[in-house]
């Protein structure tokens, strides 16, 4: 299968008109430009992962269904960390993640399937803590912020430590002696486990106990009728029912934002080469089509220069 050729000028911007030459076996708009088809898909394709990206994924299968109708598209959006035994299924299969996966992860799935996995960035969004609109505090330094969710606390000492309180995060009067609620993720969400990262711990750490919630949505709804709760959701999530808390440095400067990356999972096979289906959804997703989507529900779509970088891992050469 040859390669597309995607030609744009530099100062293109991602949603900008683009100018397709050299028409090649596998031509496509792609760089900022509306998805174009190469021949007709009629496999199947399963799609697996992160409950935040579900609207996003049925909208890109729904965007690649008209162009190949006879497309059947399988999705099954059960949280990121479900993601491991579905890929092994076969190269019909490409999973969203919404953490990157580890290099001990990515190594022990490729010995197991025989293949290669291909990782390809497609948008992100921004991780916030949210408190009750009541909550007097206007910020929390990253460092509270990890050690309340991260707190290293061995298991025989887990329960003769005092829970932590809002006065210690700053927080006087009545609220001082209120105790912290936390609520976070459940186990299948990437999130969860990017969180660790982003805030400077590794995954081995020992998390703190937390309300789980399936979804961020759910998890808002909750902090909002908690005056104790202190969780973490999207922004893109959080509504004006509960109150954003910005992080900040021991300076009490803000600190670089949580940006979070959402990534497209398939495997394939030593040739590079991808299933028929699974190449198109990754066309989709870093076309103008696809990032449109990703924009409407309110996800960032990636720059032009991460769009390049996604095209040359994919296999596809786009002339910059």
């Amino acid at each position: 299968m040859e390669l597309c050729r995607a030609f744009f000028t530099a100062s293109a911007l991602i949603f900008g008109a683009g100018t397709i030459f050299g028409q090649t076996s596998l031509e496509r708009d792609l760089a900022g430009n509306a998805y174009r088809p190469h021949d007709p898909v009629v496999e199947e394709l399963k799609i697996v992962g992160s409950r935040s990206m579900s609207t996003v994924l049925d909208q890109w299968g729904e965007g690649l269904k008209k162009h190949h109708p006879k497309l059947k598209i399988d999705l099954d959006c059960e949280g990121s960390e479900t993601v491991f035994g579905e890929i092994a299924l076969g190269q019909n299969v490409i999973a969203a993640l919404s953490r990157p996966l580890t290099g001990e992860e990515s190594k022990k799935l490729s010995e197991k399937i025989g293949q290669e996995l291909l990782t390809i960035p497609v948008c992100h969004y921004e991780i916030v803590l949210v408190s009750h609109p009541d909550n007097p505090l206007d910020s929390i330094k990253i460092s509270d912020a990890r050690n309340l969710f991260l707190a290293k606390i061995s298991e025989p000492n887990r329960g003769k430590v005092r829970s932590p309180q809002w006065g210690d995060l700053g927080a006087t009067g009545e609220w001082a002696g209120k105790p912290i609620a936390l609520y976070g993720r459940d186990k299948t969400s990437g999130t969860r486990a990017a969180l660790r990262l982003m805030l400077g711990n590794p995954m081995d750490q020992i998390e703190s106990p937390a309300r789980e919630f399936a979804s961020f949505r759910e998890l808002v709804q909750a902090v909002a009728k908690n005056p104790s709760a202190l969780g973490y959701s999207s922004r893109r999530i959080a509504t004006q029912e509960v109150k954003i808390l910005p992080l900040i440095g021991e300076d009490g400067k803000p600190v670089p934002q949580l940006l979070q990356t959402m990534y497209l999972v398939a495997p394939r096979q030593k040739d590079k080469t991808l299933h028929p289906a699974a190449l198109e959804l990754i066309a989709y997703a870093l076309s103008q089509s696809g990032q449109t989507v990703v924009t409407q529900d309110n996800f960032r779509p990636l720059d032009l220069a991460e769009v390049h970088a996604g095209l040359d891992k994919a296999g596809f050469s786009p002339i910059k």
